[in-house]
C-alpha cells in the first residue's frame, strides 16, 4: 500500500470511528459525512470501510436525515432507501473522474482520464 493510500485509509477509518462513537453517545450524527466518506471509501476500493459507513447509515432514524430541516417542500414521512445506501461506483466515478498519473500516460498531469 502506498503512503497516500495508507493515509487515506487512516483518515476514513478515523471518520468512521468518530461517527460511530458520536452515534453511540447521541443516537445521531452527520448523515452527509457518512455518505460522502463511504463513497470515498468505495472509490478507493476500501470495501470494509465502505461497509462500515453503510451499516451506520442503516441505523439512522428519520430525524437524523430530516430533523431540523427548514424547507418549503413537503418532506417524506420515511427515509428513502437511496439515503441509506452509498452511491453506485459508476455514478461516483462519473461525477469525480480520476486524474491520469504521469507515469501512466505522457499527457500533462492535469488532463482528465476519459
Amino acid at each position: 500500500m502506498t503512503i497516500q493510500r495508507e493515509m487515506a485509509a487512516k483518515l476514513l477509518s478515523s471518520v468512521a470511528d468518530e461517527q460511530e462513537s458520536v452515534f453511540q453517545d447521541q443516537s445521531a450524527c452527520n448523515t452527509m459525512l457518512a455518505r460522502y466518506a463511504g463513497n470515498a471509501a468505495l472509490v478507493l476500493r476500501f470495501e470494509e470501510l465502505a461497509r462500515r459507513f453503510e451499516r451506520l447509515l442503516a441505523r439512522f432514524k428519520w430525524k437524523d436525515f430530516f430533523g431540523g430541516s427548514i424547507t418549503n417542500v413537503r418532506l417524506p414521512w420515511f427515509v428513502p432507501k437511496r439515503l441509506r445506501r452509498l452511491d453506485a461506483i459508476h455514478e461516483i466515478e462519473a461525477d469525480h473522474p480520476v486524474l491520469v498519473q504521469p507515469e501512466q500516460d505522457d499527457r500533462p498531469e492535469w488532463v482528465m482520464k476519459e
